[in-house]
């Protein structure tokens, strides 16, 4: 049943202006703002991160969200033959039948929405657009771009640190279940989304480049494992691939390809496999550079 409300509520994401599949398109949306990569003077990039999202979803009030969007777009969505009230039971449903256990105890969570439902990604990010939708028609100054993936806010802010307080204050004190905490290039240059980092200099300049969390464990498939050497080869390519498309020119490229370099070498790939994979990631970029 899950699985099925997932189908239905990821056809109403085309419907989230805000909405991100990925990293990429982020990046693909500050170059649509910024065609140069060259920010006027004052350009702040601000990432905030929604704390503890699927917990802190009130339930009736996220399936009254969805439901705003399936009835305004009702026409565009296959609701796989139910009627968009029998939808909203189902959802009532799912919503409420989460239980785990811990050890021998069996426990029903009755706030929020459970982690690894199949649901919890639309029906969240669609409570989000709900939310923000509301907030960015009332807010202070509107931002040159308000992007999210999930949990995960990328706006770009010309207006100056005051007015920019406000709007963050305008969000955090909107929803007394949903609090932020932001990040932006203000202070220190940089700031990391999700698993880029992007930095703005002192003229304007805008640059990116692979980002790992402190806390990945640099974990990928073995070499010394029994997967086929095909895979693995290509799980190099496509982490080199990564580094490629999330660096910004040849400076960035090199510390991102370094990043990879390492991750291959602390699971025990050889030398010839990481240098194939980097020409295989380089050959479509080779001369943009």
């Amino acid at each position: 049943m899950s699985i099925v409300l997932e189908r239905i509520l990821n056809q109403c994401l085309q419907f989230v202006p805000a909405h991100l599949e990925n990293t990429v398109e982020a990046l693909q949306c500050m170059r649509s703002a910024f065609p140069n990569l060259k920010a006027p003077p004052g350009t702040i990039i601000v990432t905030m991160d929604v704390m503890a999202l699927y917990p802190s979803i009130p339930i009736n009030d996220g399936i009254a969200a969805v439901m705003r969007v399936l009835r305004q777009h009702e026409g565009s969505i296959d609701l796989f033959g139910f009627r968009i009230g029998q939808v909203k039971e189902l959802l009532a449903h799912v919503l409420s039948s989460n239980y785990f256990r811990f050890g021998a105890q069996v426990y029903h969570q009755k706030d929020g929405v459970a982690m690894g439902n199949n649901l919890a990604p639309p029906f969240a990010i669609l409570y989000m657009h709900d939310l923000e939708s509301s907030l960015l028609r009332s807010a202070p100054a509107s931002p040159v771009l308000y992007k999210r993936y999930i949990d995960d806010v990328f706006i770009v802010w010309n207006l100056g640190p005051e007015l920019l307080q406000s709007f963050l204050d305008h969000f955090h004190n909107a929803d007394p279940n949903i609090k932020f905490t932001h990040q932006s290039t203000e202070l220190t240059g940089s700031i990391n989304f999700m698993d880029t980092t992007v930095h703005v200099s002192p003229d304007g300049s805008i640059s990116y480049e692979l980002y790992r969390k402190p806390c990945h464990s640099g974990l990928v498939s073995d070499n010394n494992s029994s997967v086929p050497n095909q895979q693995k080869k290509a799980i190099a390519s496509s982490e080199f691939l990564r580094a490629v498309r999330l660096s910004s020119d040849a400076d960035t490229l090199k510390r991102s390809e370094e990043k990879v370099t390492n991750i291959l070498k602390f699971n025990n790939f050889p030398e010839s496999v990481i240098v194939s994979a980097r020409e295989r990631a380089m050959r479509p970029r080779r001369g943009r550079v």
